[in-house]
């Protein structure tokens, strides 16, 4: 770990941010070189979203043909035209049509970054073209949300970090149960933004409820 540390010194920010060594027989070990705090993944969220709704499909909770407004139906006042036809399946494909961008500062300010995700005019047919968009996966979470009643972080520990204690470890052929991933985030507590809290009350917020299954007027 001295190593590693002298590495990540010569590194600066740009350097590894921490360590982690496991092993079959002894609890992990860990170390930090920078503060443990929430940092921006960027695209290995889309691996973890993509998951998220192969899960929820297995469930029952939703189906890749499925249309946005199926899930989403509340955002319809917002919606652009075209918007409506979008499927899940375009959306993990990146072929929805959705061309927005957004930026740190603009999430910041916006009340609900769906809304406006929604709102902007499409820069192609759903289907007849690509765009590598952050929006996209933004809505599949959004999706997870209404279709469970779960944040997308809960919806994923609850069914992960289960299997992942009971998944026999490399080479050792035995279960290790107590290195599950923590229940609890380590960063602290989460301050929810106002749209969960709409969402949560205004949309119905159960499992399955008609709610989630609002379609847009045509």
């Amino acid at each position: 770990m001295l190593a590693c540390g002298a590495a990540v010194a010569g590194q600066g920010r740009g350097g590894l941010h921490g360590l982690q060594v496991s092993t079959p027989d002894l609890p992990p070990v860990e170390h930090h070189w920078t503060p443990d705090v929430r940092r921006d993944t960027y695209s290995v969220s889309k691996s973890f979203v993509a998951i998220a709704i192969g899960i929820a499909q297995d469930a029952g909770l939703l189906e890749l043909s499925d249309p946005l407004s199926r899930h989403l139906g509340h955002l319809a006042p917002y919606a652009a035209p075209g918007v409506e036809s979008i499927t899940i399946k375009q959306l993990l494909t990146m072929t929805s049509g959705i061309i927005y961008r957004w930026d740190e500062e603009m999430i910041k300010a916006l009340d609900d970054p769906a809304a406006a995700v929604v709102g902007a005019t499409l820069g192609f047919a759903p289907g007849s073209g690509f765009a590598y968009r952050g929006a996209d996966t933004y809505l599949l979470s959004r999706i997870i949300h209404a279709c469970s009643g779960e944040d997308l972080r809960d919806f994923l520990v609850s069914r992960l970090s289960s299997r992942w204690a009971s998944a026999p470890r490399s080479g050792s052929g035995v279960h290790e149960a107590s290195h599950s991933a923590p229940s609890v985030c380590p960063c602290g507590p989460r301050r929810w933004p106002d749209w969960v809290r709409r969402c949560s009350t205004a949309d119905g917020g159960g499992v399955g409820s008609s709610s989630h299954q609002t379609s847009w007027p045509a």
